[in-house]
């Protein structure tokens, strides 16, 4: 896998610098989320650009804020699920349009298990929704041997003391560095040459 270009869409942050460091690969950022007038110019450079064996996204919230969604109004919902959720859209589509065949994509979500996931309901409903994209893109392009995946991480969303049942695994929710790259270092290689269209929770076992 070492020789091969690896791209990581994602947003400017300094948890996305240290996974594309981690990872050497090369960051193309992401578009703003609440700029969705620039989606689709995003997308067709993009795509009409240099391909690539294998591609990671992250759409990652470096301070979120819980919010209780009875108490959300319309536009509160539009920023926190509506844009990202269409970001993620165009993010993933635009990938399958520049992995060459054969080509491997990890998508990074950020999701609370469910016994967390009061207040985190928008973040909650893009993990599903992303993982339906996931899946779609794996049954369309598998016959030229491409291949997606998502990483799900709570990193950022829950704090280290959880309420029971505690995960199986000591260090919850872990770390990007080792907990979450590692997941995506297992999903882009060799080894995973059989999964496709599959969800990995990479925290610890919380998830059981």
């Amino acid at each position: 896998m070492a020789d091969q270009k690896r791209l990581f869409l994602a947003n400017y942050c300094e948890p996305m610098l240290g996974i594309c460091q981690a990872l050497e690969a090369e960051l193309t950022p992401l578009p703003a989320a609440n700029t969705p007038e620039q989606f689709e110019n995003w997308r067709a450079e993009l795509s009409d650009g240099e391909k690539y064996d294998t591609i990671i996204i992250a759409q990652w919230q470096a301070d979120p804020v819980r919010n209780e969604t009875a108490n959300s109004n319309a536009i509160d919902w539009k920023e926190r699920f509506e844009q990202p959720f269409l970001l993620w859209n165009f993010s993933i589509g635009a990938a399958s349009q520049c992995i060459n065949d054969g080509g491997s994509i990890v998508v990074l979500v950020q999701a609370p298990a469910i016994p967390d996931s009061a207040g985190w309901t928008p973040q909650s409903a893009i993990s599903d929704g992303v993982l339906a994209l996931v899946r779609s893109i794996a049954a369309a392009e598998g016959d030229r041997g491409v291949r997606i995946n998502m990483v799900i991480s709570p990193i950022g969303l829950v704090d280290e003391q959880v309420l029971n049942p505690t995960p199986p695994l000591a260090g919850f929710p872990g770390t990007l560095e080792k907990t979450v790259c590692g997941a995506i270092r297992m999903l882009l290689s060799d080894d995973a040459s059989g999964i496709t269209g599959r969800a990995i929770p990479a925290d610890g076992g919380r998830y059981l």
